[in-house]
């Protein structure tokens, strides 16, 4: 198997910050945070100077935010952004 081969491969198994930040639409500063609290629980993987999380870590932890819309699967980052209104 190719390098690139296994890399798209792990791609898919983990999420580095950067991948946090795009599916959010926070912020770097933010997703950084998120990937920190991670971290501290010890849910993360080092891989060099990278840090990721294991894809099943970051959908449960959606799944157990405030803004997890159950019926449609889809998720309200505006709540952990701080503009929820009621």
């Amino acid at each position: 198997m190719s390098q690139q081969k296994a890399a798209s491969a792990a791609r898919q198994e983990f999420y580095s910050t950067r991948d946090i930040e795009r599916i959010t639409g926070l912020g770097y500063t933010k997703a950084r945070e998120i990937m920190m609290d991670f971290d501290r629980q010890q849910m993360t993987v080092h891989f060099g100077k990278s840090i990721l999380v294991r894809r099943e870590v970051f959908d449960g932890w959606t799944c157990a935010q405030d803004g997890f819309d159950k019926v449609t699967g889809q998720r309200n980052f505006k709540i952990i952004r701080g503009r929820r209104k009621a």
